[in-house]
């Protein structure tokens, strides 16, 4: 695999560009259908604010403004992940580049991160997690060039707006912070010294000012959603041991299983190198600050609670800088990383071969027992099809007792097969509660006085089919109008659907009754 490559690679940017546009054209096929997460965030999108309910506003306002190119909607999300994946890889060849100063090295390390299954999914999902990779690495290379080279003004210029938008991607950003600081107490004092490093840190919190005021009004629910994930979980050691297997296990695939088990003595090797002095080895520093540390604590709170695979993603970058140094110091941990690299491309192209063939050997898998998962694409796009088919033309609301992901699918799908003779349903999600649960509650509720059609998400045989009963009280003649699975291969989660006359009346959204 890497023979063919190696003309290409010594021209980082054109390896970048033709790994990018493979990627772009693999999304023609279809193989990654809309993400819960994406198709919910779609639908942020669609309603601009200043804030939304769990992240800052800027994958809400990124899908409302690509929203109106007019290219095919589902393609043209996964290639912007799959450009914003092109330049986290630059950014991360350059950071190699100069805290290395070695580009054959910095080349391998760039070959490690754009062959791995990680930045293939990467760039293949348009979550949060796509720009903030991006502007993480940004924001790394720049603070490099400051802490490696002379500090001029427009690296800190481009450093501020990385970071500001960052922020506005993240909460994971603000971490960047606390790394820089410790960057330059430790590798570059000098930068302590300057108004402008002090100053560009400060100012980019700035882009943070609208969703903090936004938070004020609305009973701050980004930080307490935030909150949630700290929430601690059974203390118990198998139980902490079982969280910790699942968390390596996944992490073992994503960045490949050799480049992943040489990262932990990489770690160690670099935590005794540097205990003497910081400065003896300065890329591997700033590599343990930008990674080793970060995953370091990401372990340390398995112990605590559950960590989402998503999580590390940015420390793992700072991780394989560290990999790759402690590999290239002996011939016989290159000739493993190296390894590793076939490993990782083998992976990727079982991946991007597999993932088109889903759809069409459903039925054969189910046949022997594999099932489509549960909230993933599959399914989503002739289930609402078929609903949009069964319901009346002139019904252009939908309430769905269920999952959040499942009504924004609805609402995504939706909208792609709307026509005139098949006018786009709005979308809503019954809470049932006088808590905020997600970003619906934020949404416009149903008109009141008009026909409505309620979706009923039985998750398994013991779940219940039927309309909850306060919602029953906000409608009059309610009807049964057909039922569908999610999936033609799969009997569970089935979708039981009514159709009501009159919406009679509706709760207050509990994000209204703040004001």
């Amino acid at each position: 695999m890497l023979a063919p490559l190696r003309r290409l690679i010594d021209s980082p940017v054109q390896f970048i560009l033709a790994i990018t546009a493979v990627r772009i054209l693999w999304h023609l096929l279809a193989p990654v259908g809309m993400a819960g997460d994406e198709s919910y965030y779609w639908m942020w999108g669609q309603h601009w604010d200043w804030g939304y309910y769990s992240k800052p506003p800027f994958i809400g306002w990124f899908f409302g403004l690509i929203d109106h190119v007019p290219l095919p909607k589902t393609w043209f999300f996964k290639s912007c992940a799959a450009l914003f994946s092109a330049g986290s890889l630059y950014y991360l060849y350059r950071t190699f580049v100069v805290t290395t100063d070695n580009r054959k090295m910095a080349q391998y390390g760039l070959l490690a991160i754009a062959l791995s299954p990680a930045n293939l999914l990467f760039s293949s999902i348009l979550t949060i997690d796509s720009p903030l990779m991006f502007f993480w690495a940004g924001a790394m290379y720049f603070t490099a060039k400051l802490t490696f080279k002379s500090a001029k003004t427009p690296d800190f210029l481009a450093l501020l707006v990385f970071l500001a938008l960052g922020h506005m991607t993240k909460q994971m950003m603000m971490f960047q912070i606390v790394i820089i600081i410790l960057c330059a107490l430790t590798l570059n004092r000098n930068l302590l010294k300057k108004p402008l490093f002090w100053l560009t840190l400060i100012l980019s919190f700035a882009s943070l000012i609208p969703p903090i005021l936004w938070n004020a009004n609305n009973q701050w629910i980004t930080f307490q959603h935030t909150g949630h994930h700290f929430e601690s979980a059974s203390p118990a050691l198998t139980k902490s041991l079982s969280r910790l297997g699942e968390l390596l296990a996944t992490l073992l695939f994503l960045v490949s299983p050799i480049l992943f088990i040489q990262l932990f003595p990489a770690i160690s090797s670099s935590i005794k190198r540097l205990i003497p002095n910081l400065k003896s080895d300065k890329a591997t520093s700033f590599f343990f600050l930008y990674g080793g540390l970060g995953l370091l604590v990401m372990l340390g709170l398995i112990f605590r609670q559950r960590v989402n695979a998503n999580w590390p993603a940015v420390y793992l970058l700072g991780g394989l800088g560290i990999t790759l140094i402690w590999a290239f110091r002996t011939p016989l941990r290159t000739q493993w990383f190296k390894r590793g690299l076939y490993l990782a491309g083998t992976l990727s192209l079982i991946l991007m071969t597999l993932l088109p063939l889903l759809e069409p050997l459903a039925g054969p898998l189910a046949e022997k027992g594999i099932k489509p998962q549960r909230r993933g694409w599959q399914g989503y796009p002739t289930l609402v099809s078929q609903t949009y088919d069964l319901l009346p033309a002139d019904v252009t609301q939908i309430a769905f007792s269920g999952h959040r992901f499942t009504a924004s699918q609805f609402a995504y799908h939706g909208k792609i097969i709307a026509t005139s003779e098949t006018p786009l349903k709005s979308v809503h999600l019954w809470n049932g509660s006088s808590h905020i649960r997600n970003q619906f509650d934020f949404f416009p509720t149903p008109h009141v006085g008009e026909q409505i059609a309620i979706i009923v998400e039985q998750k398994k045989a013991s779940s219940s089919d039927q309309i909850p009963k306060a919602l029953q009280e906000c409608l009059s003649e309610v009807t049964e109008v057909g039922s569908f699975p999610i999936h033609f291969a799969r009997e569970y989660p089935k979708y039981k659907i009514y159709l009501a006359k009159e919406v009679v009346k509706w709760p207050i959204s509990p994000a209204k009754l703040s004001h």
